[in-house]
């Protein structure tokens, strides 16, 4: 499952680069977290041909807590399409 951004994150928003993303997530019923090649975090949109995709250095706690993650608006941090694509660049 994926959670979808409310309205104020979508649109044109360039300024973030180099910014960070913080969230936290936690995750009911996940015995044996899976590797996904499609990513954890993935950025859509108008300027894409294809995806930006990043992975999450953990997976989410199960039960009542959470974990905290940072993502950076960084070519270093994503890849284009999924997991094993190429990385980013900027211009």
């Amino acid at each position: 499952y994926y959670f979808i951004a409310p309205d104020k994150y979508l649109g044109d928003k360039r300024f973030a680069y180099t910014f960070t993303l913080s969230f936290k997530l936690q995750q009911d019923n996940a015995t044996f977290p899976a590797a996904s090649s499609t990513g954890d975090v993935i950025l859509k949109g108008r300027w894409f041909d294809q995806p930006l995709v990043t992975s999450l250095s953990t997976p989410p706690s199960t039960g009542a807590s959470f974990t905290s993650y940072e993502v950076k608006f960084v070519e270093s941090e994503w890849r284009v399409g999924d997991t094993s694509g190429r990385q980013p660049t900027s211009y």
